[in-house]
């Protein structure tokens, strides 16, 4: 029996269909494509317009925050799972941002048929 109440032996009990599909996702950080410091792990750049990449469900669309406002965005393909965004802003030398990732639902992919 799982967590949930339901028997597999059986097929009696429980199961949460919809919580087994619409599973809660969050988002792991941006990586840097191209990371010049020393060592190359340390997240300093002297990018001005840098590149992250990183996994999404299929289909997302991924959007990538630094100082309060959107510097990349795209719209993935049905199936892909991977972006690679370059900054259209140029981000300011010697200072330091928190990079962040929304996701947000192709709506012309429903979630029940991501991978």
């Amino acid at each position: 029996m799982d967590a949930a109440g339901f028997d597999f032996n059986t097929g009696f009990g429980f199961i949460d269909a919809v919580g087994a599909i619409y599973k809660v996702w969050k988002p792991e950080p941006p990586q840097l494509v191209v990371d010049t410091g020393a060592p190359q792990t340390d997240g300093l750049i002297n990018l001005t317009q840098p590149t992250f990449t990183g996994t999404v469900p299929a289909g997302s669309f991924v959007e990538i925050f630094a100082g309060g406002g959107r510097i990349a965005f795209e719209q993935l393909p049905p199936g892909e799972t991977t972006y690679t965004l370059q900054s259209a802003r140029t981000l300011r030398n010697n200072f330091t941002y928190d990079i962040k990732v929304r996701v947000s639902e192709n709506e012309s992919v429903p979630v029940a048929n991501r991978s």
